[in-house]
């Protein structure tokens, strides 16, 4: 394993205090810790540099959930604690986005929000309204209608809310 992790870059192995850690190097990208990097600078930088700090984690996001195809008793909790931070952390910038402003990032901080938790249905109704001040009516009919279907997958029983009432 050593061996393989050493291709990688700078990664080693250690084992302190009766347990084993992971250290990484800085010539190591690590999407979890850029993640967990970008958290803190949104937290504190100004307005102008949270948007290329919320763009930058939009990007970061968008490239899919943790480890998606893997599943263990041990995984699943942080797999899930993480989606549940993630989808927090994107609801609350949504939230708080001027989407005439910045319509476009917002639009694509819906679409990750939805990347990582496919039935949340605040996030639905802001895309859709995002969508819908955008004139992309096909769009939010199609995101409704995809959203309605899983709904109705996993819970089997239809979405009880229209996409008309969703958008008044």
């Amino acid at each position: 394993m050593r061996e393989v992790i050493s291709k990688i870059g700078n990664i080693q192995i250690v084992h302190q205090h009766h347990a084993w850690y992971v250290e990484i190097g800085t010539d190591v990208q690590c999407d979890y810790l850029l993640l967990v990097k970008r958290k803190k600078e949104l937290n504190s930088h100004s307005s102008k540099k949270k948007n290329e700090t919320s763009a930058a984690l939009v990007e970061l996001l968008g490239k899919g959930r943790l480890l998606p195809e893997i599943s263990y008793e041990w995984l699943d909790p942080i797999k899930t604690a993480l989606t549940n931070e993630v989808a927090s952390l994107l609801l609350k910038y949504l939230q708080q986005t001027d989407s005439n402003k910045q319509s476009e990032l917002a639009v694509k901080t819906a679409e990750t929000l939805f990347l990582w938790d496919s039935l949340n249905e605040e996030g639905l109704r802001i895309i859709l309204r995002l969508l819908s001040q955008l004139g992309r009516h096909g769009t939010a009919k199609t995101v409704y209608e995809t959203f309605a279907a899983e709904y109705l997958s996993i819970y089997d029983k239809p979405f009880p809310v229209t996409l008309k009432e969703l958008l008044s």
